[in-house]
């Protein structure tokens, strides 16, 4: 587990406390070890250009609770609520782009599912597709689904299979049928060359039947439960769901009444919106992760109210995807619903964030004549230009890295 905790107490017209947190998501190496033996927690002080270290307490055990999503599966023992195992048919999403897309994409593909009751297959996760190895080359990095959200909870929904069991009981060469969420532009094809390689199917150049027929512009479709299943008629086995991700449509206006599993498991009649919500409430994070943040919130912010920023324009990263030719989806053009944005974006310096989160202190009651915690989520090419300047000025600060 690798933290980077940047903790700033400054004195002057601002005088706010500047919390900045960047928890890079654990690898799939790491499962195999117990956590805290793979921690090293540390406190380093930054006072007049004098630098000390301390060793902060460790963090409890949150990783007991860390378990890898085949075992999970494995060892449900409950019965999810949409138990239509009897169907015998099977969905496998094949998820892109970065982390939280992938997450939007197996929502949508978890919904699907529901409407045609299939079995999910659970797919993959991988790292930002941005990412590079020692070599500055572009490489795909699975990361176990268990590490981004609670299969636990997942398992309560609907039936769930992962892919090596899914691969020994049926033997697949290639899919059944094909549901395409995309148009097959050449990046598409490249996935589609890598997910033949790591799944072991034969996906591109296949006689394998492609759904919808007759795509809508952007391939938009209804989230109308019977709707989808004209869209996606087929009494094929196992359908491949190639890039989820936002295709649903859903009513602007619609005012959803929240749902969870045990109203469910009561009543097991609802809406579209309802079940969206529900598909939310099961894929939240994982319970070491949100286990970490509790102890985090206990030790670090004294378990005060604080304030929470989630930075991401970096410059090698967000930036050069939606303002510059690092999207191999757009290439080198800027997309023009983003100028304005790009343009503000790149004349933000680390003093306008100051600004800003003391103008939000500033309409908070709460916060009124008191010091305030900032949890700021970023990347960690952003630490040297958010604290450099900071960090160097002659006011009192502490820096606190956990490794």
């Amino acid at each position: 587990m690798h933290v980077k905790v940047f903790k700033l107490i400054t004195q002057g017209k601002v005088k706010t406390l500047f919390l900045f947190l960047a928890i890079l998501l654990i690898t799939q190496s790491i499962i195999e070890y117990n956590c805290l033996e793979a921690t090293k927690i540390e406190t380093h002080y930054h006072r007049s250009k004098v630098h000390s270290v301390k060793t902060l307490t460790p963090f409890p055990e949150y990783c007991k609770s860390l378990k890898k999503s085949d075992d999970i599966i494995r060892g449900n023992t409950v019965q999810p609520v949409f138990n239509y195992t009897a169907q015998d048919k099977f969905l496998l999403p094949w998820l892109y782009n970065g982390p939280n897309n992938q997450l939007f994409g197996l929502r949508q593909a978890i919904y699907v599912a529901v409407a045609l009751e299939r079995t999910l297959v659970l797919p993959f996760f991988f790292k930002h597709f941005m990412d590079v190895d020692e070599g500055d080359t572009t490489v795909k990095v699975e990361v176990d689904v268990a590490e981004r959200l609670n299969v636990n909870k997942l398992v309560e929904l609907l039936p769930v299979i992962s892919y090596p069991e899914y691969q020994r009981r049926f033997q697949p060469s290639e899919p059944d049928i094909i549901f395409l969420g995309t148009s097959l532009k050449s990046w598409a094809i490249e996935e589609l060359k890598q997910a033949e390689t790591m799944l072991k199917l034969k996906i591109l150049d296949s006689t394998v039947d492609i759904l919808p027929r007759n795509p809508e512009k952007n391939h938009h479709i209804s989230s109308n439960q019977q709707e989808l299943n004209t869209i996606f008629e087929t009494e094929s086995r196992f359908a491949f769901y190639a890039f989820p991700f936002r295709e649903l449509e859903f009513p602007n206006n619609e005012e959803v009444e929240f749902i969870g599993i045990t109203e469910l498991q009561q009543n097991p009649r609802l809406t579209d919106g309802n079940l969206r919500t529900l598909i939310e409430e099961v894929t939240q994070a994982p319970q070491y992760f949100t286990e970490i943040a509790a102890a985090f919130i206990d030790q670090i912010l004294g378990g005060k109210p604080f304030i929470s920023l989630h930075w991401r324009y970096d410059q090698n990263d967000f930036i050069k995807f939606m303002c510059g030719d690092g999207n191999p989806q757009r290439g080198n053009k800027t997309n023009p619903n983003l100028v304005d944005m790009c343009r503000m974006v790149k004349e933000i310096t680390p003093e306008s964030v100051i600004r800003g989160i003391d103008l939000l202190r500033s309409g908070i009651p709460e916060f009124e004549g008191r010091e305030l915690d900032v949890y700021l989520a970023a990347p960690t090419s952003t630490h040297a230009w958010l604290l450099n300047r900071l960090i160097t000025e002659p006011v009192r600060c502490t820096t606190t890295f956990l490794f």
